[in-house]
Parts: structure tokens; C-alpha cells; sequence
């Protein structure tokens, strides 16, 4: 049981360490910097507790290599910024002064549960003690792959278009985001997918609520919706939307 619940206990433990950041910075932003540092944590955590081989040294350095490159990307993302993100500034307002409490339970308590349940296929892996690879560890490691080269990419493009002054109220629609509107977190979704097949190759089959919760997540709850409602009303972006696809990347619709 052991495995089950530190992943949860340190999945607290860093929320609760960057809630109290986001008091001191008064920017509850810092938050999307702690899912990646918690998920390590959980790994490193993990593979310290399991004995050691080539299948638990090869799914620690792809959680170390996804969350270092995320937690980086999103931390510089964070100091750039001069304002709070629009989410977590439309709640500060709408909470007033019960936002400390609210914050905590609601947004980062709320999140180390998702991470909890979002790490179960590592669990599974490094509780399982097979050290031989299969055939359905080659395709977890493919589409890892895969995920990780697309969220790099796409997040490397949108901050060069960020960072380029002529570039302020634009959309950028070229790249990688010229066949996806959001191909940063269909990198992300497959990148955990990849891990849950590396679970089903030792039996953990029922960690697929792992990347279907992940995956959920980014299409219907705090990914693409609230992100697109905040351009719904611009010209620019409804014919963006019209002819790119949301999630997977696909050539674009002819106009």
C-alpha cells in the first residue's frame, strides 16, 4: 500500500510547498511549475523504493526529461509574465477574501489529487519488479517520443512568437500550430499514454484512467475550453478555428 499512498503524500507535500509560493509571489500561476517537480518527486520516490533495472532506469529518466523540460518552460513563462494568469485572476476576483483558503483546496489540493491519479501507471511499473522489455513497451517509448518532440517544439515556437514585439494581439497559426490549435497538449497527452502502455505490458491495465483523465482534462475542462472562451470573440480566431484542428494535429481545412 505503500506504493499507493507516499505518491499522494508528495503530491501534497509539493502543492502545499508552492501554494505557499504563490503567497509570497501573489501569483497563483506557480502552480503549472509544480506539476512537473511533483511528478518527479513521485518517480524519483518511487524508483528508490523498487529494485533496480533497465525498465525503471529508462521510465525515470523519460519522467525526469518530461518534467524538468516543463517545469523550466513553465517557471520562465511564469517570471516573463507581469500578471497573474487570466484563470487565476478571474477566481482571486470572484473569491475576494476567501480566495487564501479557496486556493489551497480548491486549485492545489484539488491538483495533487489529479497528480496522484495521473502517476498510477508509475506505481504500477515500478511496483511490478519485471525487468524485460516488450512490444508494448517499444510503442510507449515511441509515442513518448513523439509527445515530447511536439510539446518541445510547440512550446519553443509560441514563445519566440510571444517574446517578438510585433508579434503583441496576434495569433500564431504557423509551425506546428498551423495544423493544431493546441499541439502543446496533444504532445502532453501522448507522452502519457506512452507511460500507460509501459503499465499495460506488466498488467496495469486499469491505469488507463491515468491519460484518459489527463487527456479529459486538456479537451473539456482546464485546457482548450478555458483558453479559446478567452478569444471567442476575436474575428482572427474564429477563422483560425474554423479550418485547424483542436487537438490532433491535421492538415488545415481549405478556407
Amino acid at each position: 500500500m505503500l506504493y499507493y499512498f507516499l505518491p499522494l503524500a508528495i503530491s501534497i507535500i509539493v502543492m502545499t510547498l508552492f501554494y505557499g509560493i504563490s503567497r509570497l509571489l501573489k501569483d497563483t500561476s506557480v502552480i503549472d511549475t509544480a506539476w512537473g517537480i511533483g511528478m518527479m518527486a513521485i518517480a524519483g520516490s518511487l524508483y528508490f523504493m523498487s529494485p533496480p533495472n533497465i525498465r525503471n532506469v529508462t521510465i525515470l529518466v523519460l519522467i525526469v526529461m518530461w518534467g524538468a523540460r516543463l517545469a523550466i518552460h513553465l517557471w520562465m513563462r511564469t517570471l516573463r509574465n507581469t500578471e497573474e494568469d487570466f484563470r487565476y485572476n478571474a477566481l482571486r476576483k470572484a473569491w475576494g477574501d476567501q480566495f487564501a483558503i479557496k486556493s489551497y483546496v480548491q486549485i492545489f489540493l484539488v491538483q495533487a489529487f489529479l497528480q496522484w491519479i495521473v502517476s498510477l501507471p508509475l506505481i504500477a511499473i515500478f511496483s511490478s519488479g519485471e525487468v524485460t522489455f516488450t512490444l508494448l513497451d517499444s510503442a510507449g517509448i515511441s509515442l513518448w517520443v513523439l509527445g515530447f518532440v511536439i510539446e518541445a517544439i510547440s512550446d519553443w515556437q509560441l514563445t519566440v512568437f510571444k517574446e517578438d514585439p510585433a508579434n503583441k494581439g496576434k495569433l500564431l497559426q504557423s509551425g506546428l500550430w498551423k495544423f493544431s490549435r493546441h499541439p502543446n497538449y496533444f504532445g502532453e497527452a501522448c507522452q502519457w499514454w506512452g507511460i500507460f502502455l509501459f503499465a499495460a505490458s506488466v498488467g496495469g491495465w486499469f491505469t488507463i484512467i491515468s491519460p484518459i483523465v489527463l487527456t479529459y482534462s486538456l479537451l473539456f475542462v482546464t485546457g482548450i475550453p478555458l483558453l479559446e472562451a478567452k478569444k471567442k470573440d476575436n474575428p482572427e480566431f474564429k477563422a483560425y478555428q474554423k479550418r485547424t484542428s483542436a487537438f490532433i494535429p491535421w492538415f488545415p481545412k481549405e478556407a
